[in-house]
């Protein structure tokens, strides 16, 4: 198998192992479907998911949680910052889940994980992320775009 870089370009992602932008929504979806109603969700992203989040953040509204957003810029930013503040709302209970969009999902996954009692995970589809929730507790969610 060959390795990737912590920001291989999706489409690398999309040519060796089939994910896309839509599947990666679909997934999200999914999920965030699943949970109980107005859960209190914070969002993430670095520049690379901006537009993603925006998708999110409307998704979630029509379901009825309510959202805290950081990063809310197209600028580059520091995003293992944002990784410590959705941990620290997750851990303090002002938020019950997270989502972190970034251009690997790795690294928002590495930084979030560094936090006590956060179960981060890196999610291509919508098994992944059942699994993760479902079997591995998983309170954060980590999304990559390319």
């Amino acid at each position: 198998m060959k390795t990737f870089g912590a920001s291989a370009p999706l489409k690398v992602l999309q040519k060796e192992f089939g994910f896309t932008t839509g599947h990666v929504v679909e997934a999200a979806k999914a999920q965030l479907a699943q949970v109980k109603m107005n859960m209190r969700v914070a969002v993430a992203s670095d520049h690379a998911g901006f537009s993603l989040k925006e998708t999110v953040l409307v998704y979630l509204r029509g379901l009825g949680h309510t959202w805290k957003i950081w990063a809310l810029v197209t600028r580059p930013v520091d995003y293992p910052d944002f990784a410590e503040a959705v941990a620290i709302a997750v851990l303090s209970q002002r938020v019950e889940r997270a989502v972190l969009i970034c251009g690997s999902g790795v690294g928002a996954s590495v930084a979030a994980n560094k936090f006590r009692g956060i179960r981060a995970g890196l999610c291509h589809d919508t098994y992944s992320a059942h699994q993760g929730v479902e079997h591995d507790h998983m309170n954060c969610w980590c999304w990559v775009v390319g």
